[in-house]
């Protein structure tokens, strides 16, 4: 779901928040930690492995010396415990961590009563960059905004309620800096996987056999490949690549 192409960030955080509970949950629950050590005991007795631990020593620095009476709580403690802690806290810190750029959630019509001037401020400060004017022209941009969803004839309910739904919503002529910074939250990606999957494309499409590609043929190709189920008029293209010079060929 995280890694999903259709998952703005704040959809994202609200699910880490419901994942991070679950783990926390997990952690502290023994039936659960019992379940996976008796399914890694049957795993190892098929490869004739029998469950041990280290043994213990008080001045040996370089490895896990955690007190346990059994091998069931050591490896607890030394490996369960610390995974646990370490998925919990890199969710926290991706996505839960209170960066600027999340404040502008609080521009969605459902969440406009959140909205206070210190939110303002701090949305100004991450995406000043990309707007037009000044901080008092953002300022009175936002006081429109609200005004204007203010006065909607619609219910509360009817009011969009995520980044979507609020963009297709904004007129980007009257409201450019609103406009702006929802488009950049919400296309940010969750997660680094599609940079990657690009990168791999590239690995698959710029081959030895292609050394003299341009680079325009390498995006197109590289789009084609990322895209396979993206439909495209053949016909269209025929009659762009006819049209373009003279061929010696009689496509038409």
């Amino acid at each position: 779901m995280l890694q999903g192409k259709c998952c703005d960030l704040i959809e994202a955080a609200k699910e880490a928040r419901v994942l991070i509970a679950q783990i926390r949950a997990e952690r502290a629950d023994d039936l659960v930690w019992e379940a996976l050590y008796e399914k890694a005991v049957t795993m190892a007795t098929v490869h004739d492995v029998l469950p041990s631990k280290p043994r213990t020593t008080g001045r040996q620095q370089q490895r896990v010396n955690v007190p346990a009476e059994s091998v069931s709580d050591y490896w607890k403690r030394a490996l369960f415990f610390p995974f646990m802690d370490h998925l919990a806290t890199e969710l926290e810190d991706r996505l839960l961590t209170a960066h600027d750029r999340f404040l502008a959630q609080y521009l969605i019509p459902s969440q406009l009563h959140q909205l206070t001037t210190t939110h303002v401020d701090g949305i100004y400060a991450a995406y000043s960059y990309d707007f037009i004017g000044d901080k008092e022209a953002f300022q009175s941009e936002v006081s429109r905004w609200k005004i204007r969803w203010s006065l909607d004839d619609g219910s509360e309910s009817g009011k969009p309620v995520d980044l979507k739904s609020t963009v297709d919503s904004t007129n980007k002529d009257l409201y450019p800096n609103i406009f702006t910074c929802l488009v950049i939250l919400l296309t940010m990606p969750v997660s680094t996987a599609s940079a990657e999957r690009a990168f791999s494309v590239m690995r698959r499409v710029k081959t030895y056999l292609r050394s003299t590609m341009t680079s325009q043929r390498m995006s197109g190709l590289a789009m084609l490949h990322s895209y396979k189920n993206v439909h495209i008029d053949i016909d269209k293209i025929i009659n762009e690549f006819v049209g373009k010079s003279n061929r010696k060929m009689h496509f038409l």
